[in-house]
């Protein structure tokens, strides 16, 4: 889904004209900005009844180029993990 129609689903599905739709996507934008800038800072994200976003260090490890073969060496790094939280992850599993 592309911008246009994130904000065309998001004006029907909320009754509300594309151009109150473009303002809103534009304060979430701005929500979602702010979120990273926190993560950013080593600082944990948490959205109740939503889930939890935070920075983990993934070790370093051994691994292999898959077009060569060849071993290699993968550095370790910081990556964004999110946590679900229980209304999240039943509301997913009872739309099955």
């Amino acid at each position: 889904m592309n911008k246009l129609e994130l904000v065309k689903y998001y004006a029907k599905f909320y009754g509300v004209t594309q151009e109150e739709s473009v303002e809103e996507l534009a304060q979430m934008t701005d929500f979602l900005i702010g979120l990273v800038n926190s993560l950013s800072l080593d600082e944990k994200v948490t959205l109740q009844g939503f889930g939890a976003f935070g920075i983990v260090e993934r070790a370093g490890r051994n691994g292999r180029n898959p077009g060569t073969g060849e071993a290699i060496v993968i550095t370790s790094k910081k990556v964004v993990k999110f946590e679900p939280q229980k209304t999240l992850k039943e509301s997913v599993n009872n739309k099955q």
